[in-house]
Order: C-alpha cells, then structure tokens, then sequence
C-alpha cells in the first residue's frame, strides 16, 4: 500500500495512512495497541494538529473494530536518539536495554510512556507508576534484553547481537567526527535533512529497489540545547568512504540551528484514548 502512495502522491492522506497501519495489526490478531504518532520537522505530519487527527483516526477504527487502541503524540523536531542508521540504532537499543547510563533521555521517556500506557491499558498493571516501575525492573534485571534475542533467535536472527553488537553488526569502513562550525548554543535540528544524510550515505532508500548499507549512519548526535564551543564533536558520520563521509558531514551541518530564542520542546505532545464501540 506504501508503493502505491508513494507513486500516487498521497503519502500522507489520513484516511490511507490509517488503513496503512491499523490493518496490519488487526490483521496479527492484536488486542491492545499503544501507537507512537510524531509531530515536528521530521515527522510526515509535521503539523501537530495533522499529527492529532491522524491519532484519533486511527484510534477510532482500531477501537471500533475491537481493538482497544490508544495514542502518544511526540515530538520529532530534534533528534531522538544517540544514533541514525540501520545497525548503529541495533547498537544504540543493546546498549539502551544493557546501560541505563546509556539511555539518551528523551528515548526513555518515549519507551517509559509507551510501555506504561500499554500495561495500565492490558490490565497488567493498575497505573503508570506501578507500570513503569515493572518496565524498570525488565530493564534493570536483564530479562527485557533476554526476551529480545529470544525474539532475534526465533525471527532467524543471530541472538549473540545483544552480547557483542560490533561482532555481529556490520561496520563502516571509516568513521569521522563532525565539528561544530561555530560557537553558540546548538538550539534544533532539521531532522528531516539529518535523515537524509543518512539515505544520502546509502542507510535509506531513494528508489523502491535500491540496496542499503545497514552500517552507516551518525552516532553520538548532540543534543540540542546544549552550548557548544566550535570544534566541538556534534556527532559522528559513519560512511563507505572519505567522500560521501565529507558529503554527509556538510549536510549534517545545514540541519543545525544556532542561538535560536524557542525552548526543545517536550517529547510527550498529548495523548488521545478511546473505547471500543
């Protein structure tokens, strides 16, 4: 259905995007679904009232075909992790579930909301503080990165990626710090064009059959809101070689905003709950 919007330019009409997506969960037999919808920049719907009205879509029809079904709205404006790129965010998720020190903050708070709304909504558990205190316990005690290889080996994946990601992992030939231009106060992102240096590395698709390179991609991205000093490492670009690792660079720097007055605004934009008919 995505080839088909995408040739027909309705990427984004709501009423295709919800089919899209909820009747791929009716179809695996779900009973309780939690959606993650993006606003800002590097969302498709990066208008947060579009972004509202495509959760309450698709909440509406999940819920009115006996799917209980609800919905975070997030922010997409800056970067949501440490890392961009096929295996690099494998990487980051075994370091995420291994390290809390490791837990870029913002991801956190999306997985804590997320896991909680979906246990407080399941019965598992009575509310979110007793929700996210399990999913820390998963988290701390190990057991949520054993279920995952349990996940990887039944899906024909190699298990051993949660114990040695970079032996598993494929692994760019050259990786190069990108610097900061200026000095001033790194205050947002483009995400989208910091996405596109990543398909432009060859870590996404610009033709429906063109190959991808799952090692390249951008680790240790800056946060933003942070004070910079130039020359400061922003991030770094992992790519086939000198030149399209050069390329990547000058276009991750044109996704940067500096010394710009508005707040980061908060991940968590609103929530949208239902009730089956």
């Amino acid at each position: 259905m995505y080839a088909t919007r995408d040739v027909t330019a309705t990427v984004e009409h709501l009423g295709l995007i919800t089919a899209s997506i909820v009747s791929k969960k009716l179809a695996a037999g779900l009973q309780h679904l939690v959606l993650d919808v993006k606003c800002g920049n590097g969302a498709v719907m990066q208008d947060a009232e579009e972004a509202r009205r495509l959760a309450e879509s698709m909440v509406a029809v999940g819920n009115g075909a006996g799917m209980k079904t609800s919905a975070l709205l997030t922010d997409m404006s800056v970067p949501l992790a440490w890392s961009a790129g096929n295996a690099l965010e494998v990487q980051e998720a075994v370091s995420y579930l291994m390290d809390p020190a490791s837990r870029h903050p913002r991801l956190h708070e999306v997985v804590m909301a997320l896991g909680s709304t979906l246990l407080v909504q399941a019965g598992v558990c009575p509310d979110p503080s007793s929700a996210t205190a399990a999913l820390l316990s998963a988290l701390d005690s190990g057991s949520a990165l054993s279920a995952w290889a349990a996940s990887i080996e039944a899906m024909g994946g190699d298990p051993k990626v949660t114990e040695n990601p970079e032996k598993v992992l494929p692994q760019a030939p050259v990786v190069r710090p990108i610097r900061a231009p200026r000095s001033g106060v790194l205050s947002g992102y483009d995400v989208r064009q910091v996405g596109m240096t990543v398909v432009e590395l060859g870590g996404g698709r610009t033709q429906p059959d063109a190959p991808i390179d799952p090692s390249v991609g951008l680790s240790q991205i800056a946060r933003a809101g942070e004070s910079k000093k130039e020359g400061d490492v922003l991030a770094l670009v992992h790519a086939r070689n000198d030149t399209e690792a050069e390329r990547a660079g000058h276009r991750f720097i044109t996704a940067l905003k500096w010394d710009q007055p508005e707040d980061v605004p908060h991940v968590l934009q609103g929530r949208i709950d239902g009730s089956p008919h």
